[in-house]
């Protein structure tokens, strides 16, 4: 006989204790889910999110991956897998220095250079001599990613310190050039402060593109170059550093005059980062801007008839009209001039000198105005020397003629970053006109000039608003 199934509800009491066991049931049941989705997570941001796992790949698929993504220029991507591998992969010194330095390649071409730097730097010390030609390869890298990070202090330290024997290398970054009550200033230290100085100075110029801060930061660093000019700036350093702390100790800081002189300090600072962000967004130019800029000023780009000349500087017209002798006779001109040339400016490049000599005037390069030496060189044969000795102001010059350069109009195309540089310093400044006087109309700013004993009509061409930074570095 078939029983019916109780489905009546149950006393209190039994009601309370089924409910207790449910809830028990139910905990376990959460914590069981919990541990077992810990197993399928991952960190994501500030939270975890779960990870759909990718098939497994070997050590060798993953190897063959990443060549792959190498090809495809997935560089970045690339550049993971190698690290995955040189975590799972049994390799040798020597072969992990030559997968470093494709993870450097990689992260490089991925425009990662401090990253690329720092594998390099490993891929270098693993590989020790073992490739002298990829050494090479990454001596390169090394000092492109050095420039490409703006660094280009520890650039040229870079270059110098490669071009000594490896075992003095390591001592140069730590060498103290100054000391401020026992605190050491390094090499290192040295040329940060010099990189974040030329940092500012490129940053102060609005509407300018990578590629033209890029070119202004090396034209800076090239100014400092100079070992003379380095202590210099490196004495100016440790003297400001000396006045400011100076100044604190004396409570300079907590003056009201300090405070005044800070306010309006801000206000400057303030101007000159409006008007950059604001000349930087403004400042564009377009291809027909460029076009229209070359038409109107095509003089500017023509190159005149001129000369190039060589020299070599000797001690007096004795020692000259010997060399003319030995040129003369079959010697090379070239070995003359690097080997005996007085002139340490130009010794190292034959005697050549940059500046040209131009068709027009009578101006000799380190001669000044010599209408005899000028008529000489204009007339002379392109790639011989002149049969007399000059007299100069450091000595006597025995003169070759390099090459003679007609009059040139280049095309557009020829010279298109000069002219688009150009263009786009034309359009910044006609910009910030622009822009200081849309601010002056916004501020209903009023000038009155004769009150300053100034006549109106002159005072109202005054544009007021800072002025654009300076090229030299401050």
């Amino acid at each position: 006989m078939t029983q019916t199934p109780q489905l009546h509800v149950p006393p209190t009491k039994a009601r309370e204790r089924s409910s207790m066991s449910g809830l028990v049931f139910v905990m376990l049941l959460v914590v069981l889910v919990v541990q077992i989705l810990s197993m399928f997570v991952s960190p994501a941001g500030n939270g975890y999110s779960i990870i759909a796992r990718e098939p497994h790949l070997s050590v060798e698929q993953i190897r063959e991956t990443a060549l792959e993504l190498e090809r495809r220029n997935v560089c970045s991507e690339a550049a993971d897998l190698w690290t995955e591998y040189l975590g799972l992969a049994r390799l040798d010194g020597v072969e992990e220095g030559n997968i470093r330095y494709r993870i450097g390649r990689n992260r490089q071409n991925a425009n990662a250079p401090e990253r690329a730097y720092a594998q390099f730097v490993m891929a270098e010390i693993l590989l020790g001599d073992s490739n002298p030609e990829l050494r090479d390869e990454i001596g390169r890298r090394r000092r492109e990613c050095l420039r490409r990070m703006g660094q280009l202090a520890d650039l040229t330290r870079e270059i110098a310190e490669r071009s000594r024997p490896a075992g003095e290398r390591d001592l140069e970054a730590d060498q103290v050039v100054a000391e401020i009550n026992g605190e050491k200033i390094t090499v290192t230290d040295f040329d940060r402060m010099l990189t974040e100085q030329i940092e500012l100075a490129v940053k102060s110029r609005p509407g300018l593109s990578p590629t033209e801060e890029q070119v202004n930061r090396e034209r800076y660093h090239q100014q400092i170059t100079d070992p003379q000019r380095k202590v210099e700036w490196l004495g100016n350093i440790v003297i400001t550093r000396v006045l400011a702390d100076e100044a604190r100790k004396q409570q300079l800081h907590e003056s009201p005059q300090f405070r005044e002189r800070l306010s309006a300090m801000v206000d400057s600072v303030l101007a000159q980062a409006q008007l950059f962000t604001a000349v930087s967004q403004r400042a564009t130019v377009t291809d027909d801007d460029v076009r229209r800029f070359h038409a109107a000023n095509r003089d500017r780009y023509e190159q005149p008839a001129a000369s190039f000349i060589a020299h070599v500087l000797c001690a007096d017209e004795t020692a000259a009209r010997d060399v003319i002798s030995r040129v003369q006779s079959g010697k090379s001109f070239e070995d003359i001039a690097k080997a005996e040339s007085r002139d340490r400016a130009t010794r190292e490049q034959f005697g050549i000198i940059a500046a040209p000599v131009l068709e027009s005037g009578t101006d000799v390069p380190m001669f000044g105005k010599n209408a005899e030496l000028h008529a000489a060189i204009r007339n002379g044969e392109a790639g011989k020397i002149l049969p007399e000795p000059y007299a100069g102001p450091q000595g006597w010059h025995v003169i070759k003629v390099v090459s003679h350069r007609t009059r040139l109009d280049p095309p557009l195309e020829e010279i298109l970053d000069e002219v688009k540089r150009d263009t786009l310093a034309a359009r910044t400044q006609e910009v910030t006109a622009q822009y200081v006087q849309e601010l002056q109309t916004r501020y209903a700013v009023k000038l009155y000039p004769e009150a300053l004993g100034a006549t109106p009509g002159k005072a109202a061409n005054v544009v007021a608003g800072p002025a654009l930074p300076a090229d030299d570095v401050p």
